[in-house]
């Protein structure tokens, strides 16, 4: 039975975490602003990756319906 691993990248994995989302996601590596990455990881091979972006700070919609 295999292990999945899912942990943030290393400083050092950005540039393949960014040219693998570009080359096999459909809409690109269009990761911008405090976003975090992660991968995961099964077998010693990556096989997922994960990008969690930070909300918008202000939405005039939403702050108009929250009042």
């Amino acid at each position: 039975m295999s292990k999945l691993v899912v942990r943030p990248i290393l400083a050092a994995e950005r540039e393949r975490f960014d040219r693998a989302l570009e080359t096999e996601h459909w809409l690109g590596a269009r990761l911008v602003g405090e976003v975090m990455r992660c991968v995961a990881i099964e077998d010693g091979q990556w096989c997922a990756l994960v990008g969690f972006w930070a909300s918008a700070r202000c939405v005039r919609s939403r702050e108009a319906l929250l009042g």
